[in-house]
């Protein structure tokens, strides 16, 4: 990775922060940050998300590392380059400034989560102005949603923080994954899966993308790299398997982004 004016104090201080980390951008190795959902990173939550990326990255001959930071957090350390990029975050028009982006991975769902029995009746956003709803911080949950300032929305650092909110009733709502928070409800909070439900329709489905940063040397070529092992993994059905193995369905629609 190659940092840029940084003072030499601040320099030794990183190194010995960080000197246990991999070089980022040394030869083909990567160090990225990844989206921290308050659980340990090694947990089954999120398994099918980290197993798919260290399968494509070696099958393009990498070594990756995933360095799990809170969201703006991990959207600024690799905007800056102090990382090489963030896995699993959702193309927008304003990160294309600042992150060379993979082709897509795989589509999710984005979908309201309420507590059973307290479920509003939700067909457009105007149904819900009157609700308080949790959104990650700098999260990109589509532009009718991101623009509606009419919604009363309350700012979450980390998705658990989302369901303790939701469940002690400080938020009516929160958006968020509907595959991630299912199984992070199931594996991690069994006693509140039965206590809370996702609304459909859902608000929209992105697109799940690697993300190199523009600040770092050769994003480019580890992006291009990055790309050609993603389609042998496609080609193959190694990528499928590897989410079935996880019961979830593999989706990629040609219209998301």
């Amino acid at each position: 990775m190659k940092l840029k004016k940084i003072p030499a104090i601040l320099a030794v201080v990183l190194f010995s922060v960080c000197g246990s980390v991999p070089a980022a951008g040394a030869s083909n190795t990567l160090v990225l940050s990844v989206i921290d959902s308050g659980t340990p990173l090694d947990d089954k939550v999120g398994a099918h998300v980290y197993e798919a990326g260290r399968m494509i990255f070696a099958r393009a001959g990498y070594d990756v590392k995933f360095v799990p930071m809170p969201f703006k957090r991990a959207l600024h350390e690799a905007a800056v380059g102090m990382v090489d990029g963030v896995f699993g975050i959702y193309l927008t028009e304003e990160r294309k400034q600042l992150f060379n982006y993979s082709d897509k991975i795989f589509d999710t769902d984005i979908v309201f989560f309420a507590l059973k029995g307290s479920v509003p009746r939700y067909r457009t956003l105007t149904d819900l102005k009157d609700y308080a709803i949790g959104v990650l911080r700098g999260a990109a949950n589509g532009a009718a949603f991101d623009n509606a300032t009419y919604l009363n929305k309350t700012i979450v650092t980390e998705k658990v923080q989302s369901i303790r909110m939701l469940t002690s009733k400080r938020i009516d709502l929160f958006v968020d994954q509907r595959i991630y928070i299912q199984r992070l409800l199931t594996l991690n909070f069994p006693h509140f899966k039965d206590r809370i439900v996702a609304l459909d329709p859902p608000l929209t489905s992105r697109g799940i993308y690697l993300a190199i940063s523009k600040n770092i040397e050769n994003h480019d070529r580890h992006v291009t790299n990055f790309n050609a092992g993603l389609s042998k993994v496609l080609a193959d059905g190694s990528l499928a398997k590897i989410f079935a193995d996880h019961g979830i369905e593999l989706r990629r629609f040609e219209s998301v982004k």
